[in-house]
């Protein structure tokens, strides 16, 4: 006779407002598992650089994260979190991470998490949601690799899915649905990922995001070696650009992604490259 799974909720609620002219975080609470750290001030732009931490060995079987993230208006803040986000192998329905951020007018966040590592046998549910309100400026990248590879546990996990959605003022103006079971969808195929392994999505959402940074962006990514990293730019309705990459190496990724964040802090708001400190 099986044993029954445990379902094991998590949650991190924050909030930041302005107090005094700066973006500090006024509302807080976590559970075990998940944790957030003392928070830091990014110099050049006196945004609130917010660290999220798991410290647990990883997303388990029955894990549900609950990550809701609220900015007030003209408030600026780096969010990252400690390290990898870990798979571990499922006995029955996997682990799910639910993220849901709402930006007042004006609200610029910068989202940049460890890539996640589904391990073998592993399953796993994403999904970011993201409200903008009028003027709100988001930057979000997701870095997602095929398992283990040091271990040699490329693509042997059951299932991994994410769901991306963008609302602009109530209105929903971008969604993206990955989904990949490596038994059932041949993922090596002409179209799909070829002979790369890892991929990257960043979406780039501003007042000034528009023509002049694409073109950037896309000079930046021809300037890669399209044997290790394929990638491309375009843009998405109402002020946004989305990006798409493949790589072999998940450094090659982020490394391309820290470029390209750079590029528009620079190109949207004059700020030099932020020092995430780990």
């Amino acid at each position: 006779m099986s044993l029954p799974i445990t379902i094991n909720r998590s949650v991190l609620h924050a909030s930041c407002k302005l107090v005094d002219q700066k973006s500090v975080l006024t509302e807080r609470y976590h559970q075990t598992p998940l944790k957030i750290t003392k928070t830091f001030r990014e110099p050049e732009s006196d945004a609130l650089m917010l660290y999220m931490m798991d410290v647990s060995p990883g997303l388990m079987e029955g894990d549900q994260y609950e990550l809701r993230i609220k900015q007030e208006e003209q408030t600026h803040l780096v969010l990252t979190n400690q390290s990898f986000t870990k798979i571990h192998p499922a006995l029955m329905n996997g682990a799910s991470v639910n993220a849901k951020f709402e930006l007042g007018k004006g609200a610029r966040l910068e989202y940049m998490p460890e890539p996640t590592i589904p391990y073998k046998d592993s399953i796993f549910q994403g999904r970011n949601q993201f409200y903008l309100s009028e003027d709100a400026s988001l930057i979000f990248v997701e870095i997602t690799t095929p398992g283990r590879t040091h271990r040699d546990e490329k693509f042997q996990f059951t299932k991994c899915a994410t769901t991306t959605e963008i609302y602009m003022e109530g209105q929903l103006v971008a969604c993206d649905s990955f989904c990949l079971i490596p038994q059932r969808h041949p993922h090596a195929l002409i179209g799909v990922l070829e002979h790369y392994t890892h991929q990257a999505m960043m979406w780039i959402f501003s007042p000034q995001a528009k023509d002049e940074l694409l073109q950037i962006i896309r000079l930046e990514l021809e300037a890669c070696d399209q044997t290790k990293l394929l990638a491309a730019a375009s843009l998405a309705s109402r002020g946004g650009i989305v990006v798409r990459m493949l790589g072999s190496t998940v450094w090659e990724l982020q490394q391309l992604t820290q470029r390209l964040w750079n590029l528009s802090r620079s190109r949207l708001w004059q700020l030099s490259p932020c020092n995430l400190r780990k």
